[in-house]
């Protein structure tokens, strides 16, 4: 029996004036999170259940807070138990943007919306100190997951000393870039599993926005690229521009510190994004290996095809380039998903 659940029923009895007439899965996430959506006579609600030993909700309901603040659409808490770690919010619904565009959603509207709710909350929300920074020696821990999982453990490559060499430049190169760039508010997993389908609330918000308890105060173009080279389904590079544009209008009206031409706000976001990248190929292969979660190799194709696009475009990635066409790409093909 899942004595998790159990508590957490028995739990929800108190927390909820009419008590749960169901409570049924609703999503898991990457981490120990469960998410259940629970049916009761009032409507329905989503439970979340972040084990003690695991997970910490503090951030979660840190983050929020700030984003009810700023006016997006994030979910409403109604009450907290940390120390059972239960917490039960309001429902955005089951309709995610990645399940409307599979079904054939247009993504112009969906995305026009998701655009202008990213300036938005990177506007209103001035970068708490108590959150954290996107600092030199996180960077540094997210890039080595490259090197770690997905080089050494997935691909199973064994690196020489050059090729050690060569990551570590390139790791410092793309750290100072990063920390030269203007920074916000940053939700940090920004892209079509994590924004919902909802109803317009009079203020005009959407989408839901949910999974922001990693929020860090980074560079401005972080989120844009999660969004546009999202590592679960990819767009056309003429859209991509089309979009980098309008965010760009978008957040400049909304007081967010972009820099002031288009052109220069595309290359940080080609920037970060590497860094995005990197640290995604090495999240998957972790998922996989350590946690179980084969699922997640099944994206690294598209995730090292960004890489592949965007690593040439930078002369001082040139080594790091070579890198990704010589060791990785067919090693990749040739331990497949």
């Amino acid at each position: 029996m899942d004595q998790r659940l159990s508590a957490l029923r028995e739990w929800l009895s108190g927390a909820l004036a009419d008590g749960p007439d169901e409570v049924a899965v609703a999503s898991a996430d990457a981490s120990f999170r469960r998410y259940f959506r629970v049916r009761h006579r009032g409507g329905t609600a989503i439970a979340m259940d972040a084990p003690p030993a695991h997970e910490d909700p503090r951030p979660w309901l840190r983050v929020a807070a700030l984003l009810e603040g700023a006016g997006v659409h994030a979910p409403h808490v109604a009450a907290v138990d940390l120390e059972r770690g239960f917490v039960l919010m309001s429902d955005l619904g089951d309709r995610t943007y990645q399940q409307a565009l599979d079904a054939g959603a247009d993504p112009a509207p969906l995305y026009r919306d998701a655009l202008a709710a990213l300036a938005r909350m990177q506007g209103r929300i001035a970068p708490p100190a108590d959150l954290p920074r996107y600092d030199r020696a996180l960077l540094r821990r997210e890039l080595e997951l490259f090197r770690e999982w997905f080089c050494v453990r997935h691909l199973g490559l064994a690196l020489d000393a050059a090729e050690h060499a060569l990551l570590d430049a390139a790791f410092a190169w793309l750290e100072d870039q990063a920390l030269a760039m203007p920074t916000c508010f940053v939700h940090r997993d920004y892209h079509a599993r994590n924004l919902m389908v909802v109803e317009r609330g009079a203020d005009g918000s959407n989408p839901g926005i949910l999974d922001f308890q990693d929020a860090v105060v980074g560079p401005v173009a972080y989120d844009l690229v999660s969004l546009t080279r999202d590592a679960y389904l990819r767009w056309e590079p003429a859209r991509i521009t089309a979009w980098i544009a309008e965010y760009h209008a978008l957040a400049r009206a909304a007081a967010v510190p972009v820099p002031a031409s288009v052109s220069e706000l595309a290359l940080q976001h080609d920037l970060i994004g590497v860094q995005r990248h990197l640290k995604v190929a090495g999240i998957f292969a972790r998922l996989c290996h350590r946690d179980g979660k084969r699922r997640y190799l099944d994206d690294l194709p598209r995730v090292v095809g960004y890489l592949r696009e965007v690593v040439p475009k930078q002369a001082a990635l040139a080594q790091l380039a070579r890198f990704l066409e010589a060791r990785v790409a067919p090693r990749l093909a040739a331990v497949g998903p």
